[in-house]
């Protein structure tokens, strides 16, 4: 798997936590074992939060996680942008 970039996976906010957790082992062992940049969960939806209800949602540690090059990213609908959890 030499020279790739990236892996992403995409959930919505309403996924399982077990879906989340799951894809982020996922993101993980594809940075570390198959040595790609950076893995990336794109999670969107739900505009009526903001990014601490998120982030308390999901349940991660995201400063262990940026450790690796996995990044959670959040797009609240299509016209907001995105946010770095």
């Amino acid at each position: 798997m030499d020279k790739n970039l990236c892996v992403l996976e995409v959930k919505p906010v309403t996924g399982a936590i077990a879906g989340f957790a799951k894809d982020i082992t996922t993101l993980a062992t594809f940075v570390t074992k198959y040595e790609y940049h950076a893995g990336i969960l794109l999670v969107f939806g739900d505009a009526l939060l903001d990014a601490e209800a998120v982030r308390k949602k999901l349940g991660l540690d995201f400063n262990a996680l940026r450790k690796l090059n996995v990044f959670v990213i959040w797009a609240q609908n299509a016209q907001s942008g995105v946010v770095e959890l």
